[in-house]
């Protein structure tokens, strides 16, 4: 019989967030997806891309959820077939 695995929950805080999408829980951009761009100095992140197209924001790390799978909305073009 294998040996029980430790999990980790999906919400969990990585230690490095920079290139991940995280999901914004509180502001006026509640509801979106932004990837990480840059880690900032007094537990700040600069987010753009995702949801929020070419706009940057700063936001404190306890205004986002890390791990959620939800694609960004965006225009997609898709094949007929």
């Amino acid at each position: 019989m294998p040996a029980a695995k430790d999990f980790v929950s999906a919400l969990s805080q990585p230690g490095n967030l920079t290139g991940r999408h995280v999901f914004i829980k509180r502001g006026v951009h509640q509801g979106k997806i932004a990837k990480v761009l840059r880690v900032l100095e007094g537990n700040k992140l600069q987010l753009g891309k995702g949801d929020l197209g070419l706009s940057l924001i700063v936001l404190p790390r306890e205004d986002v959820i890390y791990g959620l799978t939800r694609t960004p909305k965006g225009n997609v073009t898709r094949r007929a077939g």
